[in-house]
Formats: C-alpha cells, structure tokens, sequence
C-alpha cells in the first residue's frame, strides 16, 4: 500500500474513518493558475487547488483568510481537501494576482 495513502498516524482519523477537519490559513493563491498555500496549525505549509475549494462561485482563496481543511495525498506530498473558508461571503475574498 502507498504510504501516502494512509494518515500519518491511526490518531488522525476519527471514528467514521474520514480525516479530522484542521485549520489554516491561506499563505497565497495564485489565481491564474489555481493554486496556492495554506499554513496549518502546526506551522506547516500544505499545498492547494482549486477543484478542493468548496465555495460557490469563482473557486479562489485570499491571503490570510481563515480555512478549514482535510488531507489528502498529493504527487509532491500531502494536499489540501475539503477547503472552507470559515467567513463565507456573497461577493468573492479581496485578492491579489501574483505574477
């Protein structure tokens, strides 16, 4: 079995066998492109797509906003699923294109 594939410890899967939410904030998100990253609580960068973001709309995230998150494995490592802005809004987060 991929290694990946697995959490990185039994603690990090709760009871119906998904990983637990954690929190983050958006580090950047290049929007052209359609991805960027997101700091964890532990201070670790985890990277993130677009096709993860769950919010309506134009799928994009602001710098710092306020997220929650899953893991999941990525090509490079672990990636970030199930991305939800803690502040939903009408209008699309303030954002700035990185070039």
């Amino acid at each position: 079995m991929n290694p990946l594939s697995m959490p990185d410890h039994p603690s990090q899967t709760n009871i119906a066998g998904k990983a637990p939410k954690r929190r983050g904030v958006v580090v950047w998100f290049h929007e052209r492109r359609g991805y960027g990253f997101i700091r964890d609580e532990t201070g670790e960068d985890v990277f993130v797509s677009w096709p993860d973001i769950l919010r309506p709309g134009f799928k994009t995230l602001a710098q710092g906003e306020q997220v929650t998150f899953t893991l999941k494995p990525g090509e490079g490592g672990r990636k970030a699923a199930e991305v939800v802005p803690l502040q939903p809004s009408a209008e699309p987060p303030p954002h700035t294109v990185n070039s």
